[in-house]
């Protein structure tokens, strides 16, 4: 759930995967799982993935408490010049199996004319 005030979601959403938001274009996947690595000594990630060009990726680990272990060290220190955010992953929704676009046969198209019915433009409006 999302607190509007906090800016945030409630954590208790608990998970094995970790959102790690923040990071530096610049940041690798061996980097961060090494980071993530050292900073709680007993506790190594499963998967480490970041995705390119958006200054964020994922760590799952074994368990729920591995994951909370990082995720209360780890938040907010610095890696690569920037400052961590780290929360639970949501668990991604199922997709539902509508075009996503594109042409289809049984549509007329996505055009939006937008105007006057006689397709003019009154601009004294």
């Amino acid at each position: 759930m999302y607190d509007s005030q906090k800016g945030n979601r409630e954590e208790n959403a608990l998970s094995k995967k970790l959102y790690i938001g923040n990071l530096n274009y610049q940041t690798t996947k061996e980097a961060l799982a090494n980071f993530l690595s050292k900073a709680v000594a007993d506790v190594s990630a499963v998967d480490v993935f970041i995705i390119p060009n958006k200054g964020f990726g994922f760590a799952e680990f074994t368990s729920i408490e591995d994951a909370t272990k990082v995720k209360e060290v780890c938040n907010g220190q610095n890696l690569d010049g920037r400052d961590l955010r780290i929360n639970f992953a949501m668990e991604q929704k199922p997709r539902d199996s509508r075009n996503g676009g594109g042409y289809n046969n049984n549509s007329r198209g996505g055009s939006f004319s937008g105007g006057r019915r006689d397709g003019g433009f009154n601009r004294n409006r």
